[in-house]
């Protein structure tokens, strides 16, 4: 029933349970880590300073006799964690590490996942929130690389019109339109020359208006 209850979300229905069936089995390790876990969950549920101390104790000293379960000080970890008191666990293991010879290494593992816990929170994932910011990066495509989006096309189609009067115009006419073909893609080559140039300066510039302001300083 305690099983059935937690897995319900009804956390102090399961604890009673389980308070119920240590009238019978006072010494069964595993049903009082359950409990300790049922408390945290309450804890994180119901959001009070009562519960979270609660919660601590009943981790706190099933830890203090299996120092080695995993669990439970994940458990505390993320207690901590959801109450913002990160930097109070934190202090309570590096003690623990430098003081318990028997603990140091699993106390040091923990620390380590404070770390990074830390370090998680404090770090803010950047992310493309709106469509603007797509419509934008195709904009600045287009602007940097219209002249052979579009200067191929047409390449391809004086190409194709020039084969096909080839066949049916006479000498003359053929060398005129590879002329033109050719001036066209020669035209096509500079502007796209000209413009990746031109962006190719951008960041030079703004390095220099970096570099001029400590001097302006």
């Amino acid at each position: 029933m305690a099983t059935i209850s937690k897995q319900a979300g009804h956390y102090l229905e399961a604890s009673a349970y389980l308070d119920q069936y240590f009238q019978l089995e006072p010494g069964d390790e595993e049903s009082k880590k359950e409990k300790a876990i049922v408390r945290y969950l309450t804890a994180l549920k119901e959001r009070t300073e009562d519960h979270f101390k609660d919660a601590d104790e009943g981790l706190a000293h099933l830890l203090e006799g299996d120092w080695g379960w995993e669990k439970g000080h994940m458990c505390r970890l993320d207690l901590y964690f959801q109450y913002g008191k990160i930097a109070e666990l934190k202090q309570i293991y590096e003690r623990t590490a430098l003081e318990v010879e028997g603990k140091r290494i699993m106390g040091e593992k923990i620390l380590r996942a404070i770390h990074l816990t830390n370090e998680f929170q404090n770090t803010i994932p950047q992310v493309q929130t709106s469509l603007s910011d797509v419509e934008t990066g195709w904009r600045s495509i287009l602007k940097k690389y219209w002249p052979i989006m579009f200067g191929i096309p047409v390449l391809m189609w004086t190409l194709y019109e020039t084969a096909v009067l080839s066949h049916s115009a006479g000498e003359s006419k053929r060398i005129l339109f590879t002329f033109v073909m050719f001036i066209l893609g020669l035209a096509v080559l500079m502007l796209f020359l000209f413009n990746m140039g031109r962006i190719g300066k951008k960041p030079n510039a703004n390095k220099d208006r970096i570099n001029e302001d400590p001097k302006k300083d």
